[in-house]
């Protein structure tokens, strides 16, 4: 688990200096009134004998995992370091012999096991699969292979697919959510009814709680000091945990592959861009002022998409070039439709859409901007970077782009605009 549960901590840690770059950074605070703490432990917690009463605790808890006949957890994990808070969620459903799917932050990675086959996909590119066989003398090894053997930062996964019965002085490894190395149980007490336990490992700590009705873990609050970060700086790495007991799963996992290509590497599940000479993918988006504006209702004139993000400092750099390049359109009276498309951005719709808001109304730009609440349309597009700049034909088809900011880079949108508009058809 420990490299996938790095990747959570990496995502989040890289994205906060970008977003402190534009005083957008999040404060640091955590979800919960009072998270628990390794100093809530006394030393008659740490004792032998306390931890020794957590032996029947981890054997309920491992029990209630391997014999639940379908489950479902939603997993929110929270990054929390001195520069800001990231959030990551995992969704996941289990059913009867080995099935489950795991869904990673809106699909951005997809793992689903009917049994026999899992696979493994990504939201932003629907046309490829990878597909692993599930041995079922030890089904966790498929998904230890599909992740490089990095595994999940999700406790079901461990106590549902591992076949080998794990004795209570071993129950560390499974408990440390892949975050601590060389993980020791330290600590056993109650808190109210919440039986809780303590683990600390090399410059980490995990405090785990459990659930006194069912038996799951509830929650985990690790405090970690990731390699190479500045002297003082620690990051704490909340997992809340939803999880639910039912007799069957609403709905039957499945997987659809006859709409995919096989493919043999996890680079060829990321998003593929469009090219140039491929058809733009068709949307409804709605501007600021909420009115609706579909590509179809565009066919026949050329229009301009620049996807782009009030966080994102290139792209803020290359707006007043497309605005440049919409006065002089305007002006020629030509057949084209310029329009920037939001991505990318943080919170509810109403503080996403506000925050736009804001900051387009301050530059006074004569185009305007749609808004890709969801990240459908930037999805279907590829994209992992922006700015990115395209230019669609009059039949719909992609006809020029650019990505990044390339200054001066009006003068050749206007160059290429005016070839397009010249061409027949």
């Amino acid at each position: 688990m420990r490299q996938v549960f790095a990747l959570f901590v990496a995502i989040g840690l890289a994205s906060l200096p970008a977003m402190a770059q534009d005083g957008v950074s999040t404060p640091a605070k955590p979800v919960a009134a009072k998270a628990p703490q390794p100093s809530d432990f006394t030393d008659a917690d740490k004792t032998p004998e306390a931890i020794k009463k957590a032996d029947a605790i981890m054997a309920r808890t491992a029990k209630a995992y391997a014999t639940a006949p379908a489950m479902t957890e939603v997993i929110d994990i929270i990054a929390i370091s001195p520069m800001g808070q990231q959030k990551n969620t995992l969704k996941s459903s289990w059913g009867a012999g080995d099935t489950y799917d795991i869904d990673m932050d809106g699909g951005q990675m997809r793992l689903t096991s009917n049994g026999t086959s899992l696979y493994m996909t990504s939201s932003g590119n629907q046309k490829t699969y990878m597909e692993f066989q599930v041995a079922a003398a030890d089904p966790l090894r498929a998904m230890m292979d599909a992740t490089n053997g990095g595994g999940l930062p999700d406790p079901a996964s461990s106590f549902r697919l591992d076949k080998n019965n794990v004795k209570p002085a071993s129950m560390a490894d499974r408990l440390a959510m892949g975050a601590i190395p060389n993980p020791k149980i330290t600590g056993f007490r109650m808190a109210g009814d919440v039986p809780q336990l303590l683990i600390e490992g090399d410059k980490a700590s995990n405090v785990v709680s459990f659930d006194p009705k069912t038996g799951l873990i509830s929650r985990c609050d690790i405090k970690l000091t990731p390699p190479g970060a500045p002297a003082g700086f620690s990051v704490d790495v909340q997992f809340i945990i939803a999880s639910k007991i039912m007799d069957k799963l609403p709905t039957a996992i499945a997987f659809d592959a006859s709409s995919r290509e096989r493919v043999d590497s996890p680079d060829k599940l990321q998003p593929q861009p469009i090219v140039v000479g491929e058809m733009a993918p068709e949307f409804t988006l709605s501007t600021l002022g909420g009115d609706e504006v579909t590509l179809a209702s565009l066919k026949g004139q050329i229009v301009v998409l620049d996807f782009w993000a009030t966080w994102c400092g290139p792209c803020k750099r290359g707006l007043p070039e497309l605005q440049k390049v919409a006065e002089w359109a305007a002006a020629e009276k030509m057949p084209v439709k310029i329009f920037a498309v939001n991505v990318w951005e943080r919170g509810t719709v109403d503080v996403k859409t506000k925050g736009v808001e804001t900051y387009w109304n301050a530059q006074k730009f004569s185009f305007p901007t749609l808004m890709d609440l969801d990240d459908n349309l930037v999805g279907q597009y590829g994209l992992n970077s922006i700015p990115a700049t395209y230019i669609i034909g009059r039949d719909g088809r992609i006809i020029g782009f650019h990505g990044g900011f390339v200054p001066g880079m009006a003068d050749m949108l206007k160059k290429e605009l005016t070839e397009a508009v010249e061409q027949k058809g």
